[in-house]
């Protein structure tokens, strides 16, 4: 009977030890972090959109359909959401020479400033102002291409993930002084 109070003693005492080493046994917990895409404050995108134009030098000439294309660059300047960027694209303008109205397109590239503010999860507001050159590249007469314009850009929009729906108001100037527009677009566009 000793030896078998010796051995169940003997065996509590392992047992006690042992329990003793789990409760004083540094256990670590583990889990996984889920890691979200580095974004460094650039956005590539493409926008494209419609809307009407009217030459202001002309006051009885119709409003007339302008569509926009664009692909441009932006580049987060300071914590608050300012930005700077620049498109490349191609959009409408119409030249008036009395008594007739001609449709061109040019194509023009120039740089954008604007501002974005988070209103919520996946929501940004963005207004914006930009300025561009551009060069005609279509004529409705197939005439007096290659003349300079001048494009001015005052927009606003939100952005919706990386979904952007906005309305620019814009002024174009052609070099010779006779285009004279002002145009409403809406652009629906995409960042990647």
């Amino acid at each position: 009977m000793k030896k078998f109070i010796t051995i169940l003693v003997s065996a509590i005492l392992a047992t006690a030890a042992g329990s003793a080493q789990i409760y004083t046994s540094d256990s670590r917990m583990v889990t996984h972090v889920k890691k979200e895409k580095a974004h460094y404050g650039h956005n590539w995108f493409v926008k494209a959109g419609g809307g009407c134009s009217k030459p202001l030098t002309n006051y009885d000439a119709d409003i007339d359909f302008v569509y926009n294309a664009a692909f441009g660059y932006q580049k987060q300047i300071s914590a608050p959401g300012f930005y700077w960027g620049a498109q490349i694209g191609i959009t409408p303008a119409h030249d008036y020479y009395d008594p007739v109205t001609y449709s061109s397109s040019f194509a023009y590239l120039g740089p954008t400033f604007g501002i974005k503010r988070k209103v919520a999860t996946g929501i940004d507001l963005d207004i914006h102002l930009g300025t561009a050159a551009g060069i005609r590249v279509i004529n409705d007469k197939g005439a007096d291409a290659g003349y300079g314009y001048f494009l001015g850009e005052l927009g606003g929009g939100v952005w919706l993930n990386r979904w952007f729906v906005g309305l620019d108001v814009r002024w174009t100037d052609d070099s010779r002084g006779y285009t004279n527009n002002i145009q409403g677009v809406v652009n629906l566009g995409l960042k990647f």
